[in-house]
């Protein structure tokens, strides 16, 4: 191994061969100071399934000679692995220490939160607030099955059976609770049956279930039929000459108003030259369709009312020579 520095590579001081040997080299996230339960967790467990466990549990030993040599060896390949699974700053932190004891004692006296009762509430409130709320079946269990081992993480193993089924029932309950309505008939049947199923084979069973893709609503579509919804209101203005709101019309795909195409959006390309070609509903804000008709068969006021609408009613400005021409010429039509 070589030597410790605090230079720009201290969370790799190690040879690459030695570092392509070590347990910890898959980790994708490195303990940053708030992931520290979890990281701790993880690496005890890998320490204990390469029986290294005792070289973070026990102190020195006091005698130099025999096993000391082993442990000695052993003792600094852990410290390398941990320092492996650290960013940069926390690396820093402890690469003096002389041992992966201190190392592993350092980290948990800094950044351990095992009695932030604060942060254990917390997760229980984020834990039964949590609804799958259209979102695709495994990314609802894996983020709810994440948050139960970070609460988890906080409390000593168990070790009473009653405890652990208690667990397992609190954690599948939550999960069926969240779920959409689509899976109502299939949480039923669980909750209704003698055993109600860990959570693992409660997502593996929902997961066979075929959805009808008709009951799935893409976000596109589903804005598109929102904005279409009143598509029978457009009959009620004065401009109204007929035209229902039928499949058959053409959608907008840049306001995604219906009636006109893109290259003919006002919204897009501004206001026509012609605005009396162009009639609007009386009870609305906004333009609702689109209507070509001919100057006589509309009345001045009316014709002012929406050129009005459309400028905003802003008398400041300098009259429009468009505005003036249409108004002459409806007045003369309606003479």
């Amino acid at each position: 191994m070589s030597e410790i520095s605090s230079g720009a590579n201290t969370s790799s001081f190690v040879s690459s061969g030695e570092m392509k040997s070590s347990p910890f080299s898959s980790f994708i996230t490195k303990m940053d100071g708030g992931n520290y339960e979890m990281w701790a967790m993880q690496v005890k467990r890998t320490l204990i399934a390469h029986e290294k466990e005792h070289l973070i549990l026990e102190p020195e030993p006091v005698q130099k000679v025999g096993k000391y040599t082993t442990w000695f060896k052993d003792n600094s390949l852990v410290m390398v692995w941990i320092v492996g699974t650290l960013t940069q700053d926390i690396a820093n932190e402890v690469l003096h220490k002389e041992s992966a004891k201190d190392m592993w004692d350092s980290l948990a006296a800094t950044y351990s939160q095992a009695r932030n009762e604060t942060r254990i509430m917390q997760l229980h409130h984020d834990i039964h607030q949590m609804r799958q709320d259209g979102r695709p079946l495994h990314t609802y269990y894996s983020s709810l099955k994440s948050m139960f081992e970070r609460l988890n993480s906080y409390f000593p193993a168990c070790k009473c059976e009653q405890q652990k089924a208690y667990r397992d029932m609190l954690m599948v309950g939550v999960f069926l609770s969240g779920l959409d309505s689509v899976y109502e008939s299939a949480k039923n049947q669980m909750l209704t049956s003698p055993s109600i199923p860990p959570i693992d084979e409660a997502y593996s069973r929902l997961s066979r279930i075929p959805i009808p893709s008709s009951t799935v609503l893409d976000t596109t579509s589903a804005m598109l039929a929102t904005r279409g919804r009143g598509g029978s209101l457009f009959a009620r203005g004065r401009g109204y000459r007929g035209r229902g709101n039928t499949p058959s019309r053409p959608v907008c795909q840049f306001c995604h108003r219906i009636g006109h195409t893109v290259d003919k959006c006002w919204q897009k390309h501004g206001r026509p030259a012609v605005a009396n070609q162009t009639v609007f509903t009386d009870s609305s804000e906004q333009p609702k369709t689109q209507h070509p008709v001919s100057s006589s068969e509309l009345r001045a006021d009316d014709i002012i009312s929406q050129l009005r609408h459309l400028i905003g009613d802003r008398p400041q400005q300098a009259p429009d020579p468009t505005t003036s021409t249409i108004t002459t010429a409806a007045s003369a039509s309606s003479s």
